[in-house]
């Protein structure tokens, strides 16, 4: 697989962040790419900045579920 893998989470508690980024380490870990950009948009300063994608990226998005919703 020859493709840039990136992790986009939005993790408040830290644990959605460490899913998502072991998703992430392992796609990569099987790849030509061996690093992972770690996009956090927990914070609204970091949903200010536009975040946009290609066809050469792989993405591993993770939200948290609060009481089922």
């Amino acid at each position: 697989m020859n493709k840039n893998i990136k992790s986009f989470y939005f993790s408040t508690t830290d644990t959605t962040r460490k899913i998502v980024n072991g998703i992430a380490d392992k796609l990569a870990a099987n790849s030509s790419s061996k690093t992972v950009n770690n996009i956090d948009f927990t914070l609204p300063a970091a949903r200010k900045e536009q975040v946009s994608f290609t066809e050469h990226d792989l993405v591993v998005v993770g939200l948290p579920v609060y009481a089922g919703r």
